[in-house]
């Protein structure tokens, strides 16, 4: 009966044992052979912000206008605002994973021209908002490493939200703004941490190496609206500018002005404007010179009208406020390089226990003026003022900084 009893136990032992080399053989085969692998995560970054999308709760009125306050420091913490956080968390997590990919392609239909459908803009300020939401919270908490990691996060996307459409450029300038404004408030409430100042330094700098691009999002745009300007989608682009108007009426009224030979002088005179205007922007001229040299060639526009040049009408219906988009440029490039001449800033103060007299040479400049920051200690910290002005805001701008005592 014992010999019985042995070999059951033997025979059930040897069946565990088979089991386990099978399931080793398995696994050695599924990791050997490339075929049977498990699918690779995405590359591309869009898919994984579509999902943050998808797995956001959405937020009622009331607590979506909390959230934007709280976002922007204007109301303290709230057991909701915390709440909603926190059920963000997936969207967070994937939010954060898309922001490390180097490619971030939303698969937009730019053969649409205006018609193109941009829902995803809506969606990425929103989940940029919980993204400085959750670092504020966490700044509450005392975890200022964490916090300050978190903004970088935001300030990453913004490089994913794209400059291949003028509008997207200008959401991302939005969004870093908001970003930078939320830096500013947690380097004044955390302590001279030398390592966390350290690695924000090195962040900051690396995101400044590749800022979103105005020449970029212009030539696409130049590219699409020259594309419109054709005879089998001319229509479409005419109904757009002019709703009122039939089909007919739009395709008579081309045929009257010369059909395909006006058509091909419209896009000429759109063209050369477009060109100008981004050789002023990405040129070397000063701001105050670089915002004239763009109101002289609005001002051509303008004269061609008045001429009755039929071939400025394009241009004249849909170049976009360019001088108003330069302007958005300098000021978002000028909040940034604020908050880098304020992390040296505190850098010093972390290592000497002590603000600088003065700023050190060779930080960011102001690029109202082309000049360093002007740099003064204040009360609760110390402050960088500008030295040239906003055109478009008709003031000079500063910025105030505080230190944790």
């Amino acid at each position: 009966m014992v010999d019985i009893v042995k070999g059951q136990i033997m025979s059930v032992l040897n069946n565990n044992q088979i089991r386990m080399l099978l399931s080793a053989l398995l696994l050695t085969l599924v990791v050997a052979v490339p075929g049977l692998a498990y699918p690779p995560d995405p590359d591309n970054a869009a898919l994984l912000y579509y999902q943050a999308f998808l797995s956001c709760p959405k937020a009622d009125g009331p607590l979506d206008s909390q959230l934007r306050d709280f976002t922007e420091g204007k109301i303290g913490l709230n057991k909701e605002i915390e709440d909603y956080v926190g059920s963000c968390r997936s969207a967070i997590k994937l939010a954060i994973a898309a922001s490390e990919l180097r490619e971030c392609d939303w698969g937009l239909r730019y053969s649409e021209g205006f018609s193109m459908i941009l829902a995803h803009l809506a969606q990425i300020r929103t989940l940029g908002r919980i993204l400085i939401a959750d670092a504020r919270i966490m700044a509450s908490r005392g975890e200022y490493a964490e916090a300050l990691a978190r903004c970088v996060t935001v300030l990453k996307i913004t490089r994913h939200v794209g400059d291949k459409t003028l509008i997207s450029t200008l959401v991302g300038w939005a969004l870093e703004g908001m970003t930078y404004t939320c830096t500013q408030d947690l380097l004044g409430k955390m302590p001279g941490d030398l390592k966390v100042l350290k690695q924000l330094r090195a962040d900051l700098a690396a995101l400044s190496k590749r800022p979103l691009s105005v020449k970029n999002s212009l030539q696409i745009e130049r590219e699409v609206v020259l594309e419109q300007i054709k005879m089998n989608k001319v229509s479409n682009l005419l109904k757009d500018l002019d709703p009122n108007r039939s089909p007919e009426e739009s395709m008579k009224l081309i045929m009257d002005y010369g059909g395909e030979t006006f058509l091909e002088q419209c896009r000429g005179h759109y063209s050369k404007f477009m060109t100008s205007v981004m050789s002023i922007i990405e040129g070397d001229a000063p701001y105050a010179e670089a915002r004239r040299r763009i109101t002289e060639v609005f001002e051509q526009v303008d004269k061609d009208q008045k001429n009755k040049k039929k071939e400025a009408m394009f241009t004249a219906a849909l170049v976009p406020a360019i001088a108003k988009v330069y302007g958005n440029r300098i000021r978002a490039t000028t909040l940034a390089n604020a908050v880098r001449t304020a992390v040296e800033v505190y850098i010093i103060k972390a290592q000497t226990g002590q603000l600088p007299k003065v700023l050190p040479g060779g930080l960011p400049k102001d690029l109202f003026s082309g000049e360093d920051f002007e740099y003064k200690k204040t009360e609760e910290g110390f402050m960088l003022r500008c030295r040239g002005k906003d055109l478009d805001k008709d003031k000079i701008h500063q910025y105030e900084f505080k230190v944790a005592k």
